[in-house]
């Protein structure tokens, strides 16, 4: 009897330890701009500046090609709210940022969808967790319209919008990386200076919003 007893008390005491303290977590959704493709320094890379330069922890949840809507056998990112549910784990996360979109536009996804998808990825995550959306990051051809007709601009404001209504905050994103081809290797992805100008971007609008010291 003694032995259970003795059993059941150590139980007791290792519950009630408090988690170790932790640097804070903050998790990154994007396309090939976050994953890197055009950079070769990857400490240069938004997510590791941010990383390094404010002493917390990026999960960069990127893949090339990312949409936040299904395009064919590729599932959108409208889906991955159980991934993020997966990282957030039993003692959360202090933020999530959604960079996604530009492929949408430029891969002609209905914007009604894209709109009902975005919604959808932020009714599906963790309700406790911040979240800021940054739209779309200027391209070189964004004033062109695509198959439904819309130019980047239109998808932009609906991330915005979509952000909004379930009370998180939007992020500009023509605003993150000055509009000019200097800072991209193509148009499109930033280049190490672009994504300089993106860390430093979001590294103050985070402390702005209080998620960074």
């Amino acid at each position: 009897m003694q032995r259970i007893l003795r059993f059941l008390l150590s139980g007791i005491l290792v519950c009630s330890i408090a988690a170790p303290a932790a640097a804070s977590r903050f998790m990154i959704m994007g396309d090939s701009i976050q994953a890197g493709t055009g950079v070769t320094d990857v400490t240069r890379l938004t997510s590791h500046q941010l990383q390094a330069n404010a002493n917390v922890v990026i999960h960069n949840f990127s893949s090339p090609g990312a949409r936040m809507s299904n395009a064919g056998f590729f599932a959108g990112m409208t889906n991955d709210g159980p991934s993020v549910q997966r990282v957030f784990g039993f003692f959360g996360m202090q933020g999530l940022i959604i960079t996604l979109g530009t492929n949408d536009w430029a891969g002609n996804t209905d914007i009604s969808t894209f709109y009902t998808d975005y919604l959808n990825l932020l009714d599906t995550i963790p309700q406790s967790l911040p979240v800021v959306c940054l739209t779309p990051v200027w391209r070189s051809n964004e004033t062109t319209t695509n198959a439904q007709g819309f130019n980047l601009n239109a998808y932009r404001y609906v991330a915005a919008i979509a952000c909004a209504s379930r009370g998180h905050t939007f992020l500009d994103g023509r605003q993150a990386i000055p509009n000019d081809n200097a800072y991209f290797t193509d148009g499109l992805h930033p280049n190490e200076i672009g994504h300089d100008a993106m860390a430093a971007f979001l590294q103050t609008e985070l402390t702005t919003l209080g998620w960074l010291p």
